[in-house]
C-alpha cells in the first residue's frame, strides 16, 4: 500500500483549494456528485479552503457561496493568503494538520515526545 493511500478503512479527507467564485462552484458540484459519504473515523471528510482574493467584488461573491456550502453541511475555512509577504506562511502554518491528514500522514497525530540525555 501506497503511504498516501491512508489506513484501510476509513476514508481519507477532502481538501479543496479555490480562489474564484467558478471554482467555489465547481467544487461543490463535485462534492454533490460523490454523494453522501459516511465518516469513517477521525480524518474524514471534506474541507474547503478559500484563498481570499484581494478584488472587493469577488471577496463578496465568494463570502456569499461560502455560506452556501456551508448551509451544505461543508466545513469552509477563509485564509487570507495573500495578506502580506508572511500570509502564505501563516496559511500554510495553520492548514498543517488537515494537510496531513489529507496526504495521509502518520504524523497528523502528534506522538508522545521523548528526551534523550547527551
Amino acid at each position: 500500500m501506497s503511504p498516501r493511500a491512508g489506513k484501510p478503512g476509513t476514508t481519507p479527507h477532502t481538501l479543496a483549494f479555490v480562489e474564484s467564485p467558478v471554482q467555489l462552484l465547481n467544487v461543490l458540484e463535485w462534492a454533490h456528485s460523490q454523494g453522501p459519504r459516511p465518516q469513517e473515523g477521525p480524518g474524514a471528510g471534506f474541507t474547503l479552503v478559500v484563498l481570499s482574493p484581494t478584488d472587493p467584488m469577488t471577496r463578496g461573491q465568494l463570502r456569499r457561496m461560502a455560506e452556501l456550502a456551508r448551509h451544505d453541511g461543508h466545513e469552509v475555512r477563509w485564509e487570507e493568503a495573500r495578506g502580506g509577504p508572511a500570509a502564505p506562511f501563516r496559511t500554510i502554518g495553520g492548514l498543517a494538520r488537515e494537510l496531513r491528514l489529507a496526504t495521509g500522514s502518520s504524523w497528523a497525530t502528534p506522538s508522545p515526545v521523548t528526551s534523550s540525555s547527551c
